[in-house]
């Protein structure tokens, strides 16, 4: 019975990982960032080495940080990124999330599919990066 048990254990570390495999990046600030722009305080950046292009689509890793909050929430989103630049459209894939004092909150890997901008932030991303030209 011990066997099993240790048996079950080991399968879901192996499926689940520590938090540190489930993140988009072991460290968010070893990255070069590179300033793409803000809105409001809301500031934007991506990992130039990270880009990629195929056609009119793009793929990068950005980084989303807005002004620490007094609880110590949510206040910067590390993400895979993918835009269509001829449809603008815009999906956001596997996502980290940090506090500013507590620092990695959690991860999501639900895949987003293209769709429409659905704030301002994705609509700046698009028409920064899809005007820089291979």
């Amino acid at each position: 019975m011990r066997a099993a048990a240790k048996a079950v254990v080991l399968t879901m570390l192996v499926s689940v990982g520590s938090p540190a495999m489930a993140q988009i990046l072991a460290n968010r600030d070893a990255v070069q960032w590179q300033e793409v722009g803000a809105v409001g305080a809301f500031r934007y950046f991506i990992d130039e080495t990270s880009l990629a292009r195929d056609g009119d689509v793009l793929t990068v890793l950005m980084r989303g940080s807005a002004p620490p909050s007094p609880d110590d929430g949510v206040n910067t989103i590390v993400a895979r990124l993918t835009l269509d630049c001829q449809q603008r459209l815009v999906a956001l894939g596997a996502r980290d999330y940090y506090r500013e004092v507590a620092g990695f909150t959690e991860s999501s890997r639900l895949e987003g599919q293209l769709k429409a901008p659905t704030d301002p932030g994705q609509a700046l991303l698009l028409d920064r990066l899809c005007a820089l030209r291979p």
